[in-house]
Formats: C-alpha cells, structure tokens, sequence
C-alpha cells in the first residue's frame, strides 16, 4: 500500500466518523447537547427496557435467575412475556461496571447499537456492492437514523433491527470466503451470521421474523422472476455440495445455538395466550393512507404526507420509508434496466434484477400489511406463518424493508452514476445535479423535529436511591396510589423499575403478555386491594409478607 492510498483510507474513514457524529449528534440530540444528562428513552412503555437490561446485569453478578423477572410475582419465567433483549445486554453491563446508572447506561447502549447499524451498512455497501463512498454514507445514516427509529426512540427493542445489516454483512463475508476457498474461514463467518440471527430473536422479535419474512419474500420474487436462471444455479451448486454445505451446517447450527433461550422462554407463553387475535392486529393495521405517513413532526414532509392520524396511531403507523428514499430507489431501478435493456444482447444483469426483486417484494409486503375496512390479506400471513400470531404492530415491518430500500437505493444511484460517466456533458452535469440533491433530500428527510425531551438521568436515580429500605418482613411489595395520580401504566412500570433497583420481586407488571388471572392493572382503583390480596393467596404467598409502596408519598406502607 503506498502512501497515496493510505492518505486516501483515512481520508475515508474520517468522513464515516464524521457524519456518523453529525448523524448520532442530530438523532440522540436532546441527549448529545445536554451534555449526555437528559434520556431519551422515555415515554411510552421505555421503562421496561431498563427494567430487563438491570435483569440482565444482576443476573450476571448471581442475584437473578435468567428467565425470571422479578415483575408478576410469584410467575416464574416472566421474561417470556416480553423481548429478551439479550443483545444490548453485554453493552449495558460494560457501562453499568464503570459507573454509569441503569438510565445512562442503556441510552449508551441505544448509541452503540445505532453506531453498529451505520458501520455495518456502510461497510456492506462498499466491500460487498461497491458503491462509491457517498452513497454508502447516506444509506447507512438513511437506515440507521431513519424517521421511523426516530418516532420509535422509546421502544428500545425496535432498535434491534440495527443488527439486521451486520448479519448480512457476516454471512455475505462467509460466502466470499467460500468462493476463496478458504473453508475455515466460511465456517466461522457464516457461524456468526447464523448465530446473531438467532440471538436477535431474543432481543428483537419482530426485527427478527419480520427479516425472515423479507428475506424469503425476495428470494421467491427473485426466483419467479428469473425461473430457468434459478434452476441453473441450484443445479450448479448440487455438484459442488462440499464447498458450501459446511458452511450452511455451521450457520443453521449456530442459528440453532442462538435461537434455543428463546424458543425456552417464549414459546411457552406463546401456547399460554394463543397470540394475538386477529381483531387486534387489525387495529393496529395502516393504511394505503399511511403509505408515506411519517408523522406529523417530519422536517421535509411533515403534514404533507401525514394522513392525520392521532398520536397513538402515529406511534405504529406513521414508520413508512421516506419518499425520496422509496421513489429514488424505484426510479433507479426502472432507469438502469432501461439502459441496460438498450445493450445489444446483454440484457438486465443480475444484481439489477435482484436489486428489482427486492422493490417487488416490499411493494408486496407493504401492500399485505394494508388494511382495507375490516379486512387486509395480513391475514393469511396471522394464520399461517410461523410465529405470525405473535405480531401485533404489523407497520414495523417498514424498519425492516427500509434497509432493503436502502440498499436498492445506493446501488441503483451508484450504477446510474457510472453510467453518467458516458453520456454527454450536460447529461452528465444535470444527472449528477440531480443524484447529488437527491441524496441531500435523502438525508434531511430524516429528520423528525419532535424529539422527547426526556429526563435528567442523575435527578431520577437520585429519587431511586431515596427509597428507604423495605421493612424486614417484605417479601415481595405492590404499589399504591391513594390519589390516583398516576396512570395505570405508569404506575406497573414505576414499580418494576423499582424492583430491580430494590431487588425486590413485585407483583406488578406490564409486558406484551401478562400471565393468566393477573388483574392488577390500576393501583387507584377500589378492588385493587381484594385482587392483590385474591392474587398473593392463590399463588401461596403470605399477605403480610406483600408490602405496598406508596407512589404519592414515596414511602412503604406499615
């Protein structure tokens, strides 16, 4: 390597870190600018993140078993009831050992996991497609900073979906090492892909299977669309099986490995509540409206795309793929098979009919994920996919499909832009103009001007840390509130929060799933004493050992 071409690396990496510092800089901005004391995961059901990372951490140090959250005591195997996160979890206990509390600690751990979708997008753009620099910047922050984390910021777990380019990355890694002839090499990398594919369903269930499905949706459209050419493949790797089948041995082994605590911990609960009704999942449901609604606090489009839906709704239907970024990427597409159409005897090659069986496939699956009146062809997916009756919140599959946009994107612009370079000179300026405002659209569009405004992290744990000491008879504790000052949701998660800092098992809680016969949602009502007392007698628990904190005064009970 000579010294133009290490000047050249570094200048290269400079500028990742850089945007990648503007981009988190922007994103967790209420965080970044002040001085990293505000939190920005709030809101929402934000609290139980906290509350499985801490589980995670004491289960580390012995103090837990690892499928029992001490929420809905005495149930064991409560982490079934919700994602497992188990992925942030090596992150979070590294902050927690230096120093950090439990809410600066995983605001940490959102930051590192948005660096790992940016890095390892960027990376599997230029080593595995060859897009130019440029490009493969503005993807990475288009997918990993997108408008729909930004509006899903207080759901820790949807983060998850920032794993999704680092197992492409990994397994398209084995495969060149295959190809090399390098078959240790093949083994590991796509053990690894197989393995964190695994893992992240149980840190993420839905960016997990929502992956599945797309990654199958594109492998079919790409079959159908190219049938002869599909079957000359598979009949060219059924005489070369020993070259690749290690190395599919080794993934769907490790995938196994990774994916078995989960099928442990949730399948269970799975059985136990039959999933999700299909009248359930209907209401959760978008739109053809929603088809590019990004909320209403949209930097570029803000009213102009969003169909008016409530806050509520926009929490799970305004996390469409931003416009330029979707019409950019089809656009591309449309354009390179034109050109490459007008080759003689050449053709479509075949990354530009991959890159168009991916848009097929999310047109096809944004189309399912529709609702029209009462009904929506979802259905079919509820009924006989595996795992599909455990998905509610069907509009996230729209994080998933953005890194497939993304990745169409760059490489229909990067393909475009080398084919500028043959045209003529106004062609050339006016094409170039216009990919390069494109890009800019690409990653303002982004920008989503309703940030929470979070919490200061030291003034909360403070608060933690004030808590006196349970009496010494306490087994476990419910809360109380007199005044009724705190909604029913709040007030499960202010004491599961509390349990894991107390290390004291509550018999609140609030997850995805609740266990059968648990009634005490809402600490104000009247019958909240009777079900308490109805729920700690059936399960075999003295009552005097059950203790009550009180939310409006900050003290225990006698």
């Amino acid at each position: 390597m000579d010294a133009t071409e290490r000047r050249t690396r570094a200048l290269r990496a400079l500028m990742v870190l850089l945007l990648g510092l503007v981009a988190a800089s922007v994103f967790f901005r209420r965080f970044v600018w002040s001085g990293f004391g505000r939190i920005q995961i709030v809101g929402g059901d934000s609290d139980l993140a906290y509350v499985i990372a801490e589980h995670w951490y004491r289960w580390m140090h012995g103090l837990e078993g690892w499928r029992d959250v001490p929420y809905f005591h005495p149930v064991h195997d409560t982490l079934g009831y919700t994602d497992a996160q188990v992925l942030f979890a090596p992150p979070y206990a590294i902050f927690r050992a230096l120093g950090a509390d439990m809410f600066l600690a995983l605001q940490l751990v959102a930051v590192v996991v948005v660096a790992i979708g940016y890095v390892s997008t960027y990376v599997l753009l230029r080593r595995h497609l060859r897009v130019r620099v440029g490009f493969a910047l503005v993807g990475a922050v288009a997918f990993s900073c997108s408008n729909a984390l930004a509006i899903k910021a207080f759901h820790m777990n949807t983060l998850g979906v920032e794993f999704v380019p680092l197992i492409v990355l990994l397994g398209c890694e084995g495969v060149r090492a295959m190809r090399a002839g390098r078959a240790m090499a093949a083994v590991v990398w796509s053990g690894a892909a197989g393995l964190l594919w695994g893992l992240l369903f149980f840190t993420s269930y839905y960016s997990a299977w929502f992956s599945v499905v797309v990654a199958f949706a594109v492998l079919i459209v790409g079959v159908l669309l190219a049938p002869r050419r599909a079957l000359a493949f598979a009949r060219r790797r059924r005489g070369d099986v020993r070259r690749w089948l290690p190395s599919c041995i080794a993934s769907a082994a490790a995938f196994a490995v990774g994916v078995l605590p989960f099928l442990l911990t949730s399948i269970p609960v799975l059985r136990e509540s039959g999933g999700r009704s299909w009248s359930e999942v209907l209401g959760f449901l978008a739109r053809p409206s929603d088809v590019f609604n990004l909320g209403h606090a949209n930097l570029v489009w803000g009213g102009i795309t969003w169909p008016g839906t409530t806050p509520a709704e926009s929490v799970e239907r305004a996390l469409a793929v931003t416009p330029l970024l979707t019409v950019g990427a089809i656009v591309g597409v449309v354009l390179l098979r034109v050109l490459e159409g007008r080759q003689p005897g050449m053709g479509c090659t075949a990354r530009t009919r991959w890159l168009t069986a991916a848009l097929l496939a999310s047109f096809a699956l944004t189309a399912l994920s529709w609702r029209f009146g009462d009904h929506s062809a979802w259905k079919v997916l509820w009924a006989i996919v595996p795992g599909g009756r455990a998905i509610r919140a069907v509009d996230r599959v729209q994080l998933v499909l953005s890194f497939v946009y993304v990745v169409v994107w760059a490489a229909a612009m990067d393909g475009l832009w080398t084919r500028l370079g043959t045209s003529s000179r106004r062609a050339r300026l006016v094409g170039c103009a216009a990919i390069v405002a494109l890009s800019v659209g690409v990653l303002v569009e982004q920008v989503t001007t309703q940030v929470p405004k979070g919490f200061d992290h030291a003034v909360r744990q403070a608060s933690l840390d004030a808590v006196a000491a349970p009496p010494t008879r306490c087994r476990s504790f419910v809360v109380i509130d007199p005044e009724g000052r705190f909604t029913a949701e709040r007030a499960q998660l202010q004491s599961m929060v509390l349990a894991v800092h107390l290390g004291l098992p509550t018999l609140n809680g609030d997850s995805g799933n609740v266990p059968p016969g648990w009634n005490l949602w809402t600490p104000s009502d009247p019958r909240y004493p009777e079900a308490v007392q109805r729920w700690a007698v059936d399960h075999g628990l003295d009552p005097d050992t059950v203790c009550a904190f009180d939310l409006d005064t900050g003290q225990w009970v006698p």
